[in-house]
């Protein structure tokens, strides 16, 4: 009675469904599969003998004209794949797969697409047999991942590693078919599509897709913006090296994309790629029956010693040598490359490969220095400084003599800023310098042709190299370490570069546990010797004397013992008679004779110089002649007299016999029309004056009269301040009362002078002083 009751329901359901297809109105259609739906899953008994009749009409109306007729047959087919066994649905498939197939490529509705797609999902899941069916099937999902709808793109990505995992031997003779549908979606704008897409094209290529043309597709996402898509990637590259069937031959094509994610930004996939590439190792060393490499490679002290030099498994370094001389080529061509994202990657490449190396990489050598100098020299900060790290791997681990000798090579053909940054990356990373080598390095650098620039980043760059070489610095290669030093502090592009070059000094002190003036005392002939040939070949474009100026300036007291070379040198400049090289020899000598108490005078040597040096070096320098560079040189060599007067007055005859020498042409000079010339000889009467006999005074009176009327207001002080000396003097009662006269008339206009003098004396020394 039961089965009677249960057939007639049936006999019902099927009988109501056949009649509302029938029907031309669409609404009724509709409802007619709604009540259908509803009725027919209520009772499981009369499911599959109801499927069994209605199987054909439901796939029919898949082409209804009405879209919600569609969905809902759709959604139906779905539901009786899911309550159905897949022997009982497979009866459908010749019927249904067809029909999908044609559908899902003409279909307009989002909605009814992503029903077939969830027809297609559960007939894989419930792993049917579609041995017959395999390549309608595989057409439609081509065509779903070519759907413009996000959304079944997603999804049907996931929908092929499903089918991949319940059909593994079905699927790897198709896998090749979804390739170029999947590729697309690898570089897709949305991020979520992107990595689902790769991790799809991961799982066909191990089933049989063409990895040659998906490689360099899945490889442009290396430094993708998403990390979710790097991740993917990294998956991918290292799931392949592991497991792919034809490993041997594509390991060496995966490792430039794998290795980068060793030093991705994001911890989570430097992890997660650490971990995996960490077992790829434990599994390569077991397959190779490796053994552990000696103790000063492999120990934990290392860590100590490199820092952050990365230190991967034994098993890693094995395999990566093992193919390192099919990554430089690529390495170098990416690194040649205009795309960025490639330049960071192999960059980030070179970095690991070197640390997995070692010390195993001399056959390479100038592979792996063609690598680093086009890094180096790339305009990307990126790839500068991953280019010195590397550099700082191959010093630690590379042969010292070898590697040294090439770039020094290198630096002497033409030297560059990439060079160096390649040099003083290997010099940081370098555990221990022989001695002979140290001095070659020093000998290099000190050359014109490399350490005479005049530009800042190549001064900043080649001060590095420096600093690292004076890590290793001893007495031997001291004095070429302070050439180099003292000639970027002369040369230097901006103020911060000189300072740098300046505390360059002060390190090496500390470094040979020297204080500053004991260093300078010790390496001062040395350094001026330099000199004492160049000065003879100096021009007014000359880097030398730039150099000697900064050598003077931080000799400080030492020079003291030299005062004849310096003085030499300095006439030999002069005797080349360039205007421009006057003018500079001129203001050294200049701020030498100004700070005399700590620099030529500190021992007090300087003293039977003094008339010499007049007589020889200013006073010809101030005769006058026309022209702007002689006002220069006439200023300055005024200045020189004033100070060279002001250290003779410590010596009281000495100061008699100077003003005797030089009282005729400071007259003279009074009516200079350099404003700064006047300055300076006004003051120097000041002190001269008081040396000089009664008579000459009297008769030279009148020109310092003359100066209160000067247009500068310096001028009229300095004169102000010579003639109130002459008033103490003896010079006879009324040429005194006479000169009282002159200034007390003066007093009113002057008065703004007089008190302007005052404001003064912390400044009267300073030569070049403008009102």
């Amino acid at each position: 009675i039961h089965f009677y009751k249960r057939a007639m329901e049936g006999s019902e359901i099927i009988s109501e469904f056949i009649e509302s297809l029938a029907e031309t109105n669409k609404v009724a259609r509709k409802k007619g599969l709604e009540r259908f739906r509803k009725e027919v899953f209520q009772g499981k008994e009369t499911i599959a003998s109801v499927f069994k009749e209605t199987f054909k009409l439901l796939v029919n109306s898949l082409t209804d004209e009405s879209e919600r007729c569609r969905e809902i047959s759709a959604q139906i087919l779905t539901q009786f794949s899911v309550e159905l066994k897949s022997e009982e649905f497979e009866e459908c498939l010749p019927y249904l797969i067809p029909i999908m197939k044609k559908r899902i490529g003409m279909e307009p509705s989002e909605e009814v697409r992503i029903e077939l797609y969830a027809i297609a999902n559960s007939i894989i899941e419930q792993k049917v047999t579609i041995d017959v069916h395999i390549n309608d099937i595989f057409s439609f999902i081509q065509s779903c991942l070519q759907d413009p709808n996000p959304t079944m793109q997603i999804q049907c990505c996931s929908l092929v590693s499903k089918f991949a995992a319940n059909y593994p031997e079905t699927f790897k003779f198709h896998a090749n078919s979804l390739v170029d549908p999947l590729l697309p979606l690898v570089t897709h704008h949305q991020q979520k599509i992107r990595a689902a897409g790769i991790n799809c094209l991961g799982k066909v290529v191990l089933l049989g897709g063409n990895l040659e043309k998906v490689l360099p597709v899945v490889s442009s996402r290396l430094l993708d913006t998403s990390p979710k898509v790097r991740m993917e990637v990294c998956d991918v590259a290292f799931t392949w090296i592991k497991d792919h069937p034809d490993k041997e031959y594509w390991i060496p094509k995966l490792l430039p994309m794998a290795l980068p994610f060793l030093e991705d930004e994001s911890e989570e996939i430097r992890r997660q790629s650490e971990a995996v590439w960490n077992s790829i190792g434990e599994k390569w060393t077991i397959e190779q029956r490796l053994e552990d490499e000696s103790p000063s490679l492999e120990s934990p002290v290392e860590t100590k010693l490199v820092g952050d030099i990365r230190l991967p498994s034994l098993g890693c370094c094995h395999l990566v040598r093992r193919y390192q001389n099919m990554i430089y080529p690529t390495i170098y061509k990416d690194l040649n490359d205009w795309i960025c994202e490639k330049k960071f990657a192999a960059i980030k490449l070179l970095y690991s490969v070197l640390c997995h190396v070692k010390n195993k990489a001399d056959e390479y050598l100038q592979d792996i220095l063609g690598c680093l100098l086009t890094a180096a020299k790339d305009e990307e900060a990126f790839c500068v400084e991953y280019s010195r790290k590397s550099s700082s791997v191959v010093g630690y681990y590379g042969t010292c003599g070898k590697w040294s000798e090439m770039i020094l090579e290198s630096l002497r053909v033409e030297s560059s800023e990439s060079k160096l940054v390649v040099l003083g990356g290997f010099l940081n990373g370098t555990k221990f310098i022989e001695e002979s080598i140290l001095t070659n390095i020093a000998e290099v650098l000190v050359q014109e042709d490399i350490c005479h620039s005049r530009s800042e980043s190549y001064q900043r760059e080649f001060l590095r190299g420096i600093h690292s070489l004076m890590l290793n610095a001893n007495l031997t290669i001291s004095h070429n370490i302070l050439v180099a030093l003292l000639t970027v502090a002369g040369l230097a592009a901006t103020a911060d570069v000189r300072t740098l070059a300046r505390n360059g000094v002060k390190d090496l002190c500390e470094q040979l546990d020297v204080d500053k003036e004991t260093l300078f005392r010790k390496e001062i002939s040395q350094l001026l010797c330099i000199f004492k040939t160049k000065s003879l070949s100096w021009t007014s474009n000359c880097t030398s004397i730039q150099v000697f100026h900064a050598t003077i300036e931080e000799s400080g007291s030492a020079i003291s013992n030299q005062i004849e070379v310096i003085l030499d040198i300095v006439r030999k400049g002069l005797s080349l008679n360039i205007p421009e090289v006057r003018i500079k020899l001129f203001s050294i000598l200049e701020e030498i004779l100004a700070r005399s108490e700590t620099t030529v005078n500190s021992n007090n040597r300087f003293h039977p110089f003094i008339l010499p040096v007049v007589a020889d070096l200013i006073q010809p320098a101030l005769v006058w002649h026309t022209g702007l560079s002689e006002r220069k040189i006439r200023s300055s060599a005024a200045a020189c007299l004033f100070y060279l007067a002001q250290m003779a007055e410590q010596v009281p005859e000495l100061t008699g016999q100077l003003a005797r020498q030089v009282w005729h042409q400071v007259l003279g000079l009074m009516e200079d029309e350099e404003e700064q010339v006047r300055f300076w000889i006004c003051k120097t009467a000041a002190f001269l004056v008081k040396h000089l006999e009664k008579d000459v005074v009297s008769k030279s009176t009148k020109y310092l009269v003359d100066r209160l009327g000067d247009s500068k207001k310096f001028v009229r002080v300095e004169a102000f301040k010579a003639l109130k000396i002459i008033c103490g003097m003896d010079i006879g009662e009324a040429q005194t009362s006479k000169l009282k006269e002159t200034l007390l008339e003066k007093e009113a206009e002057l008065g703004m002078d007089i008190q302007y003098e005052h404001s003064l004396k912390e400044n009267d020394n300073i030569p070049g002083f403008i009102s």
